[in-house]
């Protein structure tokens, strides 16, 4: 099998190796840079652009999910996290605050309840005839996002008309961002990236804006413990088991670590690049 052939029967999930691969192989007079790193840049180009216009929706977001929580409401969450709504949110996952539950139950809902909405399998009644909250977000799943006319009839669903707080995301029916030379068909979702991080922005503020009102929520986890009152001699600790102030949106700052740690993902791709190396050998 030659490696066009073998690149094809390579999972999606191996996307990112793919294309550095590809991007050594394949040298753009326009851009000379990897195809890997194309791909993170653009990911890390979409995350700014929900940072720059939607952080008032994220943070509106975490007030009503704070407000649903305090009076004893159900937080739901059929939120797109790369072709699963699930996906990082397993039992007893670290850092997950539990104030969301997977998936929505009609007959479980009751007026006062909270749904995050970007994924939705089948048509849905109106969640308002129960009297829950609605904050809907564009994903590859569905006729709310760009193209709609690449979906099969049955995924051809809309939800946004009873969305009351709608966030756009940039994703689209695609899915997938990176155009590969030699191919028809995109690679690099992004569903994921975008999903997960908008959905930890939410949860970060709604943590804080509970805290700042007196309600403990317990994080599922361990972090770094405090000596004295003071930080913990490593570096990881100073930078993560920090106070903050509880008066200033988290979220934001939960978004500038994330940034940080993809730049920390592209000074490390040589690594990456070995290892793309092996896996198209």
């Amino acid at each position: 099998m030659d490696r066009r052939n073998a690149m094809k029967s390579i999972p999606l999930a191996a996307a990112a190796g793919i294309m550095s691969r590809t991007g050594n192989a394949v040298v753009s007079d326009e851009n000379t840079k990897p195809l890997g790193l194309r791909y993170i840049e653009k990911v890390r180009g979409m995350l700014e652009r929900i940072r720059n216009l939607e952080s008032d929706n994220l943070l509106e977001t975490a007030y009503h999910v704070a407000r649903t929580v305090k009076n004893g409401g159900r937080c739901y969450s059929q939120w797109d996290m790369g072709h699963e709504i699930d996906f990082d949110t397993f039992p007893d996952r670290p850092g997950d605050p539990g104030l969301f539950i997977n998936g929505y139950t009609p007959d479980q809902a009751k007026k006062g309840d909270i749904l995050l909405l970007s994924r939705i399998g089948q048509p849905m009644e109106d969640p308002h005839n129960k009297g829950v909250f609605v904050i809907g977000a564009t994903s590859p799943w569905s006729a709310e996002s760009p193209h709609p006319e690449l979906l099969t009839d049955e995924a051809k669903l809309k939800y946004r008309h009873f969305c009351d707080i709608w966030i756009e995301t940039g994703d689209s029916t695609e899915g997938a961002i990176m155009d590969i030379p030699g191919e028809n068909v995109r690679m690099g979702p992004v569903s994921g990236a975008l999903g997960l991080m908008t959905f930890w922005m939410i949860n970060a503020d709604a943590v804080r804006i509970l805290a700042r009102d007196g309600i403990a929520v317990n994080v599922k986890g361990d972090e770094p413990k405090l000596i004295n009152e003071k930080y913990v001699p490593f570096s990881s600790a100073k930078r993560y088991n920090k106070p903050i102030n509880i008066n200033n949106p988290l979220g934001r700052e939960y978004f500038e670590e994330a940034m940080r740690q993809l730049r920390v993902i592209e000074a490390e791709f040589g690594t990456v690049n070995r290892i793309a190396d092996m896996a198209a050998d």
